[in-house]
């Protein structure tokens, strides 16, 4: 209790690695980090007569995004992946999102995995927690998850949002750009389709400093031949009516979002057609 960055057993990401069905047939398989899980609404898939899952977790970075990915992706059940990449999943230590993976996923081998490459005493101690929760029931659930991985958030957040200062100094880790070929390769490999997200931001940010992040992945989606749906700030989302905060869209505009790009990756010769 302790550590601030220690996740406990139960929740939105104990439920829907849980709950994951490994031998049903999805179309589609989101990857990501809170941008994920809070911006991709499995229903909004359904009403389209797709049948995706959601396995976006708590600040995902992109080494634990590839450790998920090795172990879960399976080219037999698995028709595409659509990828929420975003600055911070490049430049976050991970310790947030490795703790809660090492308490609450299914597999023993990621939470390992995810253990071994953070390099932290800390998730030993996690480790430890885990296997001594093994046959524990969750301590708490998340009240606003939707079945197939999504966690809604109606209305606004109250706080003083500061435009000016969202990933003021933007320093993507070499090592993190190193896994990120790595998911890509992987897919290949595997015979699986990916597409990049770049999830919507308020317009209100100034959108200069993200130009750089913006071309990196579109020098990937080129040199990987893959699609890269940039909403960063190509949309008509409204700061006030559809975001509860600087990163996430609410309900509201998680619908308008989801229809969207379902509209555009199923158009997309390189998409589910």
């Amino acid at each position: 209790r302790s550590s601030k960055a220690l996740h406990w057993y139960g929740g939105d990401t104990q439920r829907k690695f849980a709950e994951f069905d490994k031998e049903k047939i999805y179309d589609v398989i989101v990857l990501g980090s809170s941008r994920a899980y809070r911006g991709y609404d499995p229903r909004a898939f359904k009403a389209q007569g797709l049948e995706m899952y959601n396995l976006g977790t708590h600040a995902q970075g992109i080494s634990n995004t590839y450790a998920i990915a090795k172990e879960y992706l399976n080219p037999e059940k698995h028709k595409m992946v659509l990828l929420d990449v975003h600055v911070g999943s490049f430049m976050a230590d991970g310790l947030e999102s490795t703790s809660d993976l090492i308490a609450n996923i299914e597999s023993t081998k990621v939470a390992l995995n995810v253990a071994w490459n953070q390099a932290d005493i800390r998730c030993i101690n996690m480790l430890g927690i885990r296997f001594f929760n093994k046959w524990a029931e969750p301590l708490y659930e998340e009240k606003n998850y939707v079945d197939g991985g999504y966690v809604f958030h109606n209305g606004r957040k109250k706080g003083d949002f500061q435009f000016e200062k969202y990933y003021e100094n933007i320093d993507l880790f070499e090592s993190h750009l190193n896994d990120f070929r790595g998911i890509l390769g992987l897919c290949k490999e595997r015979n699986i389709k990916i597409g990049l997200v770049l999830h919507p931001l308020p317009k209100e940010i100034n959108e200069e400093r993200f130009l750089p992040f913006v071309n990196e992945m579109e020098a990937f989606g080129k040199e990987y031949g893959i699609p890269v749906y940039n909403y960063y700030f190509d949309h008509n989302l409204d700061f006030d009516k559809h975001f509860y905060d600087l990163s996430h869209l609410n309900n509201d505009g998680a619908q308008i979002f989801c229809n969207k790009l379902i509209q555009d990756f199923t158009r997309n010769k390189t998409g589910l057609n």
